[in-house]
């Protein structure tokens, strides 16, 4: 029988780490996830439930009934998890990084006892899950251009940020703002390039905090006047950050 212990993660990685690791795993198929096993090998879920309770120190391991009721269970509830997500969800609650929940099983290793461990692992990854998918994001629309990362250049905004204002501007001329304002998606897009025209001091206005309407009414009038002035809003943000056409 597999040592079920030698397949925990190194110690030497965070908690959460190792949550991100497996969850990343699960997603590029490294790891299986338990509902490609279960259509594939149902017997490699009930070899590892086995090894689980004995590794908790369940002196009666669970008959055959009980592990089919407990696969069926893992697969339909928690089907993109991989078994090393079961196994990390109990060494976080013998850790007491988990102390949300009572890890003592009575000698009774059922669906009820595995739920119990299993909810509250699910709320602590999905925090972890939700991080990554923030930071994914955050790199995704500083790469499109959406969003500016002063970390990376204090001073300037590059060529595709600029476009993407010149871009919205010129959707700005096609539209009234009645027409813009029923869009969320240009809401979102003038609160970001406000505070991104604020930091790099193309505009002189106040930090508002978290108004996303009043943010949205400032780029709106600031568009407005570059088209009364007749200001070529292109030229204008290549020369003031140095970017050339």
């Amino acid at each position: 029988m597999t040592n079920i212990a030698k397949r925990s993660t190194n110690l030497i990685v965070s908690d959460t780490q190792k949550v991100e690791n497996l969850y990343k795993a699960s997603l590029s198929r490294e790891d299986k996830q338990i509902i490609s096993i279960y259509i594939n090998d149902k017997k490699q879920i009930a070899k590892f439930l086995l090894e689980l309770s004995y590794y908790l120190g369940i002196k009666e391991p669970p008959n055959n009934t009980t592990l089919k009721l407990i696969i069926d269970f893992l697969a339909d509830t928690y089907p993109s998890y991989t078994l090393q997500d079961i196994k990390l969800a109990f060494d976080l609650v013998l850790k007491n990084v988990i102390s949300s929940v009572d890890i003592k099983h009575y000698q009774s290793f059922d669906i009820i006892y595995i739920t119990s461990i299993l909810n509250e692992y699910k709320m602590y990854r999905n925090k972890v899950v939700l991080k990554i998918k923030q930071e994914e994001q955050y790199k995704k629309d500083i790469k499109d251009g959406i969003i500016y990362d002063s970390k990376n250049d204090a001073q300037h905004i590059n060529k595709k940020m600029a476009d993407l204002v010149v871009g919205l501007y010129q959707n700005f001329n096609k539209q009234t703002k009645e027409e813009l304002e029923k869009q969320p998606s240009k809401l979102l897009q003038y609160k970001h390039l406000y505070d991104i025209l604020l930091k790099t001091k193309i505009i002189k206005g106040k930090n508002i905090p978290m108004d996303e309407y009043a943010k949205f009414s400032y780029i709106y009038d600031y568009f407005n006047y570059v088209k009364i002035k007749g200001i070529d809003l292109k030229d204008h943000l290549y020369k003031k950050f140095d970017v050339s056409s």
